[in-house]
């Protein structure tokens, strides 16, 4: 492993603990105001927050693989396509944690066990600009399933063929799921730190949307 490797192992890896150690210091900081909590609502509630942040990284770091992976593999090395193969199953496992963690916090909160409404209770007038977001969350997850599949699938012939254009869908997955994470979740907040974080992963995703469709337009037109 080069030093390169190293390098970008060692900010990746830090980004990770630094979200782990922020929402963790949040949920105790919460439980030391109330001084009483649910055991299982607090566990679940950290298992959502935790997942819902770090798929959120991850997914930040496969667009960036993804946008540039020859440039990655001549600076890295081969391996970072392996890498790019299974942090997006990492990212996918994320999202149906955090899918499922809401799930079942409801289900312990006394709110019922409602699939329907976690995974397809869809409103674009909503009754309040919360459930729109939590909209967002739901268009998002079957964005990136439709991703996953493209992967998957992707050494049969049509899928060969196509699967790049599937993957396109995450770029407007990251700008869906951005404000999701801001509006909903508390942990990005511009109260804390990791507000700044989702500040550059969004400024740098629609640099990159940018150049791909200037890159594009110049390609479809021929521009000199």
């Amino acid at each position: 492993m080069n030093k390169n490797s190293r390098i970008f192992l060692f900010f990746y890896i830090s980004v990770i603990l630094f979200f782990s150690f922020s929402i963790l210091n949040s949920v105790f900081q919460a439980i030391s105001a109330y001084k009483s909590y649910n055991f299982a609502l607090t566990v679940l509630n950290l298992l959502q927050r935790l997942s819902g942040s770090l798929a959120l990284f991850l997914l930040f770091v496969q667009i960036v693989i993804g946008a540039y992976r020859p440039k990655w593999s001549s600076i890295l090395g081969g391996w970072v396509m392996n890498f790019h193969i299974w942090q997006g199953r990492v990212a996918y496992f994320l999202v149906l944690l955090h899918t499922f963690s809401l799930l079942f916090f409801n289900f312990v909160a006394k709110k019922g066990f409602n699939p329907f409404y976690v995974f397809v209770d869809f409103c674009i007038l909503c009754r309040t600009k919360l459930e729109l977001f939590y909209s967002f969350g739901r268009f998002g997850f079957y964005l990136l399933t439709l991703a996953v599949i493209a992967a998957v699938l992707r050494s049969r012939p049509w899928w060969k063929e196509n699967w790049r254009y599937f993957h396109y869908l995450n770029y407007v997955l990251f700008l869906i799921i951005a404000p999701h994470a801001f509006f909903v979740g508390s942990d990005f907040s511009p109260k804390g730190y990791l507000f700044y974080f989702l500040l550059f992963f969004v400024i740098v995703v629609s640099l990159i949307v940018l150049q791909k469709l200037l890159f594009w337009f110049k390609s479809s037109f021929r521009w000199k």
